[in-house]
């Protein structure tokens, strides 16, 4: 029965044959003993030798399947000699034991009388011995190899298997042989030995079926578990068999893809489940990772059956088979939909922090910024009243005229890129928009709006830019931001240093497929005490200063892979390096 539900089981179907076969030999054992004459006795003795054959090649197959180590070209010489007397027995007129018998004699057991032969045992008789001792040797090589693996369970199953079955057998074997050469006088005993094997055996496997019973109970019992943990954590469990192309997955995954508790679910199913804009995306993943390394890990939003959206986050790993194949994927998915909410809000509000930041170092620069448009306006306003005065000469000069409105459409335009540029600075962005951005530019624009502060706080700025310098992926309102901060802090050291001879030094290279810019100055360099939190938010050695400006900054350069670090220089003086990497890479 235990066969019949899992063919994979193969140790109780040889012995359901094992038991089959012995209950078929008791009868011939009772022939043999109420036999009355010489030729009853030799035909009941040759056909009992058909079911104690065929009984010890099912045990030999038994202890193959139940053991696992014993040696195939051995199994086979086993099973081959338990053919071989066979044949030797139904070809011999008078069977494998005796050559002839004269007639029998009688005995009494246990009060009963029973017959004995008397006769020439069988010339063939080194067949039956011969492979005795091959299938002996089999079932001691095969212990042997089962207990030199050291487990508890194995060295169990040779002491129960392996043990009692040599045990029996060979008792067996020398009571048969010591009543056939006539040594003994009592009947074969074959049926009391096999029986005690055949209940021993039982005993063994009727263990291993109910340990496998208590296993699946307990395996139940950690499915419930595992479920309920895994509901309460909100994970899907999920299994997609790539031969079926079926996908099983818990109640609690239904619930987050907005399946139905009684729908099939396939590949195409679940594809159809995930948001369109996500779809190809999944695909890739799961192309890429079956062809890589067999781990998947993605998030992508699922369009529920209401309309509403949800970010799922699934990680699985493929299993595959002896050739490399691919036939499972395992996983669990997760409802990200709060956490991306508040990654979201958490986004907006930096971002709001970054806006506010500039628009608060804009509001300290206006001074600054009111003088660099007053020099063009001031530029316009003369050349316009030379030219008005031109207009009231009888001759006036054309070309002298026209070079007035070059210079006018020149400031015009310089006070326009002024403006432009403060109110690309005041903007508030939903979404920063990546874009090339040439960091050379970048500095020289910083550089021509803060030129009046640093001229006010007499300082002198100098450029070492790199030619062919290559573009990065960033925001061009954003690199500004940063780099007007990291400039602003050098005047200020400067400033506080009281050095009459500040200088800021800014330089651009491009190294190993990054873009650098370096601000550093000859002020007095950076304490030890903030060095520790020096990108921290409310760290700062300025009076009056929040401490914001470089934490918002480290900010920004991150969200663009990039990386912003700080320190002293050997000679005296900060240093702050903003690496990002070089755009398509």
């Amino acid at each position: 029965m235990v066969w019949l539900s899992d063919r994979k089981v193969r140790a109780e179907l040889w012995f359901a044959l094992a038991a089959v076969c012995m209950s078929a030999y008791p009868f011939f054992d009772m022939a043999m003993m109420r036999a009355t004459t010489g030729a009853a006795y030799g035909e009941a003795a040759r056909w009992a030798l058909l079911p104690i054959a065929l009984m010890t090649a099912a045990i030999l197959m038994l202890v193959h399947a139940h053991m696992g180590t014993g040696r195939r070209w051995l199994l086979i010489a086993a099973l081959g000699s338990r053919l071989a007397a066979i044949v030797v027995n139904m070809v011999c007129p008078q069977g494998l034991f005796f050559d002839s018998i004269e007639g029998v004699k009688t005995v009494t057991l246990l009060g009963e009388a029973v017959s004995l032969p008397v006769g020439v045992p069988g010339r063939w008789m080194w067949v039956e011995h011969l492979g005795a001792v091959i299938w002996i040797g089999y079932i001691t090589d095969a212990s042997a190899r089962l207990w030199r693996r050291g487990d508890k369970e194995g060295r169990r199953r040779v002491v129960m298997i392996g043990g009692g079955i040599l045990l029996v057998l060979v008792a067996g074997l020398v009571q048969a042989s010591l009543v056939v050469e006539q040594v003994i006088s009592m009947p074969v005993m074959v049926t009391p030995f096999f029986t005690l094997l055949i209940l021993a055996m039982g005993f063994e496997l009727s263990r291993d079926v109910l340990r496998a019973a208590q296993l699946s109970h307990s395996l139940a019992e950690s499915e419930k578990r595992l479920g309920l943990a895994a509901t309460a954590a909100q994970l899907a469990l999920w299994e997609w068999d790539l031969r079926t192309n079926l996908i099983w997955v818990s109640n609690e995954g239904r619930r987050i893809y907005g399946v139905g508790p009684d729908e099939i679910i396939d590949f195409p199913r679940f594809v159809a489940t995930l948001h369109p804009e996500d779809r190809d995306m999944v695909a890739a993943e799961v192309d890429k990772t079956m062809s890589g390394t067999g781990l998947f890990s993605a998030e992508y939003r699922v369009a529920l059956p209401d309309g509403k959206e949800r970010w799922v986050a699934a990680t699985g790993r493929f299993e595959r088979d002896e050739k490399g194949r691919a036939l499972l994927l395992r996983g669990v998915s997760m409802d990200i939909t709060e956490r991306k909410r508040s990654e979201q809000e958490l986004m907006q509000k930096r971002q709001d922090l970054t806006h506010l930041s500039r628009v608060s170092m804009l509001g300290e620069l206006a001074g600054t910024i009111a003088h660099e448009l007053n020099q063009p306006l001031a530029a316009m306003l003369s050349n316009s009243q030379v030219g008005r005065g031109m207009f009231d000469a009888p001759n006036p000069d054309m070309k002298e005229l026209a070079a007035i409105l070059e210079d006018i459409t020149s400031d015009a335009k310089r006070a326009g890129s002024i403006i432009h540029g403060m109110r690309a600075m005041f903007k508030k962005e939903s979404l920063v928009e990546r874009q090339p951005v040439s960091l050379n530019d970048a500095v020289n624009q910083v550089c021509g709006l803060l030129h009046s502060e640093i001229v006010v706080r007499k300082a002198k700025v100098v450029l070492s830019l790199a030619e062919s310098l290559p573009e990065v992926m960033a925001g061009r309102v954003e690199i500004q931001q940063v780099l007007i901060n990291l400039v602003l802090n050098s005047l200020d050291a400067i400033k506080a240093a009281g050095n009459s001879h500040g200088q800021v030094h800014i330089t651009t290279e491009h190294r190993d497929g990054r873009v650098i810019v370096s601000v550093s100055d000859n002020g007095p360099g950076i304490t030890p005490e903030i060095q520790a939190r020096l990108f921290e938010a409310f760290a700062t050695s300025k009076p009056g200063g929040l401490g914001l400006g470089l934490a918002i900054s480290m900010g920004i350069i991150k969200n663009f892979e990039g990386e912003l670090t700080g320190g002293n220089q050997p000679g005296g003086g900060a240093v702050f390096c903003i690496s990002l990497p070089v755009a398509g890479k």
